[in-house]
């Protein structure tokens, strides 16, 4: 197989598309993501020049039922109904507006400004999808997902921006965690959610 990575803007404009197809659709991100990475997969199982000098068959290499060789390429070619279901599901989604986003000066958002600035200013490490990440990104990245959902107005408490932006991946589904200092690791959720409750209690 090659080996790939992804480029880091690369994966924050999957989640925000994984994002966009979950909020229209539940299970529709997990969709999107899950066939961009099959097929991710599909390509990198393909053979270069190099390697594919040999015959199918002569590699070992099932042939199919009408003789034709079972090659890494063919099965990536085996799934258009669910690539079509998606394209659908992107063209739908594409030609319905994006509703404006609310006002700055609600509670809703002063909530969040403060989870955001709290964990910039908190020195804890953020993990998402398994990489840690200093808090500079981690509220980089929260803050695109939370634009993104204010301006469908999706985030109208911030129990909400918790719930759909700050608790889990878009893309895998995986739960964000936060680890300060030596105190081990606990999902951000959590974090947030204690956070809040401290301000609105009044300990800033």
């Amino acid at each position: 197989m090659i080996p790939y990575t992804f480029h880091p803007d690369a994966d924050a404009e999957l989640e925000e598309a994984a994002l966009f197809y979950e909020s229209r659709m539940a299970g529709l991100g997990r969709s999107f993501a899950a066939e961009v990475e099959r097929t991710i997969l599909c390509t990198a199982k393909i053979p270069t020049p190099s390697s594919s000098s040999r015959s199918p068959t002569s590699a070992g290499v099932p042939a199919t039922g009408d003789g034709a060789a079972s090659t890494p390429k063919a099965r990536c070619r085996r799934r258009p109904a669910t690539a079509l279901k998606v394209a659908l599901a992107f063209l739908a989604c594409a030609l319905i507006p994006a509703t404006v986003a609310g006002e700055e000066g609600t509670a809703a958002h002063k909530e969040i400004s403060h989870l955001l600035s709290r964990l910039g200013a908190s020195g804890c490490q953020f993990n998402r999808n398994d990489s840690w990440y200093p808090p500079e990104r981690a509220v980089e990245h929260l803050n695109t997902k939370y634009e993104y959902l204010a301006r469908r107005n999706l985030v109208p408490t911030a129990e909400a921006f918790i719930e759909r932006a700050a608790s889990e991946s878009s893309v895998s589904g995986k739960p964000y965690l936060v680890k300060c200092g030596d105190a081990p690791a606990v999902p951000s959720a959590d974090w947030l959610r204690e956070t809040l409750a401290r301000y609105r209690g009044g300990a800033r």
